[in-house]
């Protein structure tokens, strides 16, 4: 069987001019609706405070019994 987007009442709403395409986006697309998050906890931001993520991949990769790798670019950097 095939399908339409006009079996969706809204679709319809909008080809006859009831909502506009601000209203429709809203309507089908979830990141408009969504509110901003990270998914980290409030603990887990506050520890991750002052690390660049190569700090954090090596502190991992140091976990995992690897050497880890020191970049040119790796040097004190102060975080705010």
């Amino acid at each position: 069987m095939k399908y339409s987007m006009y079996e969706n009442p809204v679709c319809c709403d909008y080809r006859n001019g009831k909502v506009t395409k601000e209203q429709l986006d809203r309507l089908s697309t979830c990141d408009m609706n969504a509110e901003i998050n990270n998914g980290l906890s409030d603990d887990s931001k506050e520890a991750l405070k002052g690390k660049r993520g190569e700090d954090i991949v090596n502190a991992d990769v140091a976990g995992q019994g690897y050497e880890t790798t020191t970049a040119e670019t790796d040097r004190n950097i102060e975080i705010k």
